[in-house]
């Protein structure tokens, strides 16, 4: 009895210490009052789990306004700019990196909008993949407040050629902006 007791005791000490982390609990301004879906899509919290076409890339993009429709249009229409300023950030780390600039001087703001209007007119046949919303609405405590909300997501598709062809793009765009002392290092750069 001693015996079993013991082992008891032992499993149970060895159990709880392998738990691991535990997942952390947030505690939301908003409570959603309706969605599209009952469960919340996986892609939500992390894009790479989203299983699409091969030879694409995805992108999410989010909005949020009053009327579901003009939420859903805007996310939409932003998955260009969010796809712009993937690039141009990727770029724009290069080139602060080259130059030794501050990522938050003049030159470098100046930089990152001339690399993302370049990359925007190079970004073609953006497809949406998946749509998801929610209707929430801000809470004070365990009270709501304001007028209710849509937060509308999309996940858009853009074939890895023509999204290699904006990155090549903004890449001339940046080594053409670039100092002269500079050109070849960031050339270098992009070429790794």
């Amino acid at each position: 009895m001693i015996r079993l007791a013991c082992l008891l005791a032992l499993l149970l000490t060895i159990t709880s210490c392998s738990s691991g982390p535990k997942e952390r609990e947030f505690e939301l301004d908003y409570k959603v009052i309706n969605a599209s879906q009952k469960v919340e899509p996986v892609w939500l919290e992390d894009i790479k789990k989203y299983e699409g076409d091969s030879g694409y890339h995805y992108f999410l993009s989010q909005s949020e306004n009053r009327n579901r429709r003009l939420c859903i249009k805007s996310a939409t229409a932003r998955s260009t700019a969010v796809i712009a300023a993937e690039v141009s950030q990727e770029i724009s780390n290069d080139y602060t990196e080259i130059t030794s600039l501050d990522n938050d001087s003049e030159e470098v703001k100046t930089f990152y909008e001339k690399l993302t209007q370049t990359v925007r007119t190079k970004v073609s046949g953006v497809r949406v993949k998946e749509q998801y919303w929610e209707k929430r609405q801000k809470k004070s405590g365990e009270e709501l407040t304001g007028s209710p909300y849509y937060a509308c997501f999309s996940v858009v598709g853009i074939k890895e050629e023509t999204l290699d062809r904006a990155k090549k793009a903004a890449q001339e765009s940046a080594i053409n902006l670039a100092p002269s002392d500079k050109k070849e290092e960031l050339r270098e750069k992009f070429e790794d």
